[in-house]
């Protein structure tokens, strides 16, 4: 999902969330913002990797292509794994960063969402969503 899709719906959903338990305050609705975008520095982590340059304008260029294809890449953030520790951490040793948390948690369901429309229901994609499949699939070269 695009960046500015991640903006628009963390803005609505955080928006009613926080209005539902009343807790609504810029601060709040802040770190929901951030928690939806933020995340996302990791489909750059691996373009710097995977094709070995820094470049902005590069990074989106080959985004949008894999984006139309919708072709399924390790991203860091995006494994079971890491929202699993990630949770856990905010839950029993960062509280205040909850509403950064539910926003990575809004992310994470929209992009789930996304998958799932675009591979019309063929979940082949989630094997790129654990740290563990991903680690055991590494080439030696």
């Amino acid at each position: 999902m695009s960046p500015k899709k991640h903006l628009v719906m963390n803005m609505f959903l955080g928006a009613v969330f926080l209005k539902l338990v009343n807790a609504f305050n810029p601060a709040n609705f802040l770190m929901i913002i951030i928690g939806g975008i933020i995340f996302d520095v990791d489909h750059f982590i691996y373009h710097v990797f995977s094709e070995k340059n820094f470049s902005i304008k590069e990074f989106a260029r080959i985004h949008r292509q894999l984006f139309k294809t919708m072709t399924p890449r390790f991203y860091i953030f995006h494994t079971f794994e890491f929202i699993f520790v990630f949770l856990l951490a905010v839950y029993f040793y960062f509280p205040a960063l909850i509403y950064l948390a539910l926003g990575f948690l809004l992310h994470m369901i929209s992009d789930i969402g996304k998958y799932i429309y675009c591979y019309k229901r063929d979940f082949s994609w989630i094997k790129h969503w654990s740290l563990l499949w991903n680690l055991s699939n590494l080439r030696t070269s």
